[in-house]
C-alpha cells in the first residue's frame, strides 16, 4: 500500500445518471510521503475520487494505481484496511466510545485506542465524562457534540495506522473553537501520509490540484510551471486567523507590496473599510 497513488485518464458517471460524466480525463498524482489537497466547488468530483480510491465505485475508464499497481488487483478487505477515512458528516454507532474507536481495527488493544484518541485530541474529554471510554454515545453520536463525535471518527481512523488517511472536508461542519481542535490532530495525523481535505488546511499543503481538468492553471498554465514567488506577489490570501506583525498599522499594510506608497495604503485600507477606524486611533499607532 506504501506508494504513490495515481489517477491515470479516469472517466466516471454515476450509474443513476450515466449521461453525466463526473470526472472527465482526470490525471493526478499523490506523491508518497506529501500531503495532496483536492480543491473545487460543490459537484466537482472531490468526493467521487474518495470513493474510487476505496472502489465503491469503478471508473469507466482508466486506472488508480498504488505504487504501480492497479487497486482493481488489490484485495478488497486489505486495500480498505490500509485506508483511513474522516468525511463530513462523522457515522457513530449506539454504543460505547470505546468500540466505537474499535470499529478501525478489531483486535485493537486498550492501549491502542486511548493512544489513537490522543492523537486525534478525543482522549481529555473522554476522560471527563462519567463512564470515560465505556460511555454510549446514543444513535448517530447524540449524546456527544459535532467537534467529540468527529474526533471519535478520527481516532477509528487512526488506530489502524492507516498508510493512506482521507479527509473528505472533515471540518467544514465545525464552528470555530471546534475545527481548531480537530484540525490540531488532522495537522499531526497528516504528517508523513497522503492526504486529501478542504482547502482551510492550507498551510499544510504541498500539490494541488483541480479534480475537473486534473490540474489549477493561470490564464490557461499550469500553476507549476510558474515562477513561485511571480505566482505568490500575484495572489492575496485573507485566512481564519490574521497575522499581523509588531508593527504599525502602515508597515503591515505595505508587507503586501514592497515599496508602497502612502497613497496606495490608505487607498487598500479604503477599499477595506478600516480607513476610518485607522484616524480615529492615536497617531502613534497608525503611522
Amino acid at each position: 500500500m506504501n506508494g504513490d497513488i495515481q489517477f491515470d485518464n479516469i472517466n466516471f458517471a454515476y450509474p443513476a445518471r450515466p449521461d453525466v460524466l463526473v470526472l472527465r480525463n482526470l490525471n493526478l498524482i499523490a506523491r508518497a510521503g506529501e500531503i495532496t489537497a483536492l480543491v473545487g466547488s460543490n459537484g466537482s468530483g472531490k468526493s467521487t475520487c474518495v470513493s474510487l480510491l476505496l472502489r465503491f465505485y469503478e471508473p469507466l475508464s482508466g486506472c488508480i494505481t498504488i505504487n504501480k499497481r492497479s487497486i482493481s488487483d488489490c484485495n478488497l478487505k486489505q486495500l480498505r484496511k490500509k485506508i483511513g477515512v474522516v468525511s463530513q458528516e462523522p457515522i457513530l454507532f449506539a454504543t460505547s466510545i470505546y468500540e466505537n474507536i474499535r470499529f478501525g481495527k478489531e483486535n485493537a488493544t486498550r492501549i491502542e485506542i486511548e493512544e489513537a484518541a490522543r492523537q486525534a485530541n478525543a482522549h481529555d474529554f473522554i476522560m471527563q465524562l462519567p463512564n470515560k471510554y465505556d460511555t454510549v454515545v446514543g444513535e448517530g453520536g447524540v449524546q456527544l457534540s459535532g467537534g467529540e463525535k468527529q474526533r471519535v471518527v478520527l481516532a477509528r481512523a487512526l488506530v489502524k495506522q492507516p498508510a493512506l488517511l482521507l479527509l473528505d472536508e472533515a471540518t467544514s461542519a465545525l464552528d470555530y473553537t471546534n475545527e481548531k481542535i480537530v484540525q490540531e490532530a488532522l495537522d499531526r495525523a497528516c504528517k508523513g501520509a497522503s492526504g486529501c481535505g478542504k482547502s482551510t488546511v492550507i498551510q499544510l499543503l504541498e500539490r494541488f490540484y483541480d479534480p475537473v481538468q486534473g490540474r489549477i492553471c493561470l490564464d490557461g498554465v499550469d500553476i507549476r510551471q510558474l515562477n513561485i514567488q511571480w505566482l505568490r506577489s500575484c495572489l492575496g490570501l485573507v485566512s481564519q486567523e490574521p497575522v499581523l506583525f509588531d508593527l504599525t498599522i502602515a508597515q503591515n499594510i505595505a508587507y503586501g507590496r514592497e515599496k508602497t506608497s502612502t497613497e496606495d495604503i490608505i487607498d487598500a485600507a479604503t477599499k477595506a473599510n478600516i480607513h476610518d477606524f485607522i484616524q480615529r486611533l492615536p497617531q502613534v499607532s497608525k503611522e
